[in-house]
């Protein structure tokens, strides 16, 4: 229609209407450009609230975690405390008090964030997506932290060091766990009746290598505790910085 009457127009030499056709053609191919931009804008920042949304969710979830892991890491800490100031005498305690606070020497810890949508941001390149600097950056410091190494070095000790020589020093006897089956109650029962005589108290003073594990294990604990308190610190900025970014940009 526009290319029929814009011919017509030079055949009649009508060069203003020609002027006017081409400067129609013009707007109309820049508005259909800022439709398509304005259209592709719209697309991201939908899928940029997404995105932000599904990173709360995983912030969450890593709150929950970390607060109860804290709180555990605080616990043993407290316990490997109180069972060296009864091996050094400054605590007066029986075996069996001893033991009740020693026995989670043998746990071993875990620390894994929710990373599913922070992998997807960087695998699928959409991290551009984020226009807002701050919050970008603050998800690359939050989701790169040196927790792990923390709990990853604690694991490993405990498998390979502290186990092994524990289940040779002294007998563990079985206790009572919540949440066994009837069956398996049964059998802990039979393997109950089986026991060994224990070290005394005194034996486990005048051993430095259990007094060096206690140590090694807080020292361990010290470093995971200040890391969760970092990262508890680091989540719940991350989340306000989200919050108040999808506040203004509804």
């Amino acid at each position: 229609m526009i290319l029929r009457r814009f011919i017509q127009h030079i055949k009649e030499q009508n060069w203003f209407a020609v002027g006017l056709d081409v400067v129609v053609v013009i707007v109309g191919i820049f508005l259909g450009m800022q439709v398509t931009e304005w259209n592709e804008n719209r697309n991201e920042r939908t899928e940029e609230r997404v995105v932000l949304q599904r990173l709360q969710l995983d912030l969450k979830l890593d709150l929950e975690q970390m607060e109860i892991q804290l709180a555990t890491r605080n616990e043993y800490l407290a316990d490997y405390i109180y069972c060296l100031d009864v091996l050094a005498g400054k605590v007066d305690a029986t075996k069996e008090e001893f033991s009740k606070r020693f026995r989670s020497v043998l746990m071993i810890g875990y620390m894994k964030q929710n990373m599913t949508t922070f992998n997807d941001l960087q695998t699928s390149g959409q991290f551009t997506l984020i226009q807002e600097q701050e919050i970008s950056d603050a998800i690359v410091e939050y989701y790169h932290t040196e927790i792990e190494g923390w709990v990853s070095a604690d694991r490993e000790y405990t498998r390979n060091i502290i186990a092994p020589y524990l289940l040779e020093y002294d007998y563990a006897p079985t206790s009572y766990t919540k949440g066994f089956s009837d069956d398996l109650l049964a059998i802990r029962a039979n393997i109950s009746q089986y026991s060994k005589p224990e070290r005394s108290l005194e034996e486990y003073k005048n051993n430095y290598f259990i007094i060096n594990i206690l140590r090694t294990k807080i020292y361990a604990l010290e470093g995971q505790v200040s890391y969760l308190n970092e990262l508890i610190k680091e989540a719940e900025v991350l989340n306000l910085l989200i919050d108040e970014y999808l506040g203004v940009n509804i």
